[in-house]
């Protein structure tokens, strides 16, 4: 995207607040806008990735299992299956 602003540094858009045509700039300082909320949104979604890979789905956490697993890691996996959180804690970046 940086390289996109790079080779329109002279092309006119217009700006626009409250959904209204405002004044000119140029569409580089239109995709710097762009990239620096991109840039504050880049460590929400890094921690969102970080608060649910804890663990893979699939870990036996109703009904037990007969394969040999891991007791000390079982308690994460659990966790991870019963927690509902995981799809808001990934989407709610986008929509700040």
């Amino acid at each position: 995207m940086l390289k996109l602003a790079q080779q329109h540094l002279h092309t006119l858009m217009p700006g626009y607040t409250h959904t209204q045509p405002a004044q000119p700039v140029t569409f580089a300082h239109y995709l710097a806008g762009v990239l620096t909320f991109l840039a504050k949104d880049q460590p929400r979604i890094a921690a969102a990735y970080a608060n649910v890979n804890e663990s893979p789905p699939g870990a036996a956490a109703f009904t037990g299992t007969g394969f040999p697993i891991d007791r000390q890691r079982g308690p994460n996996c659990w966790v991870s299956m019963a927690s509902s959180k995981a799809p808001i804690t990934v989407l709610a970046p986008a929509t700040i």
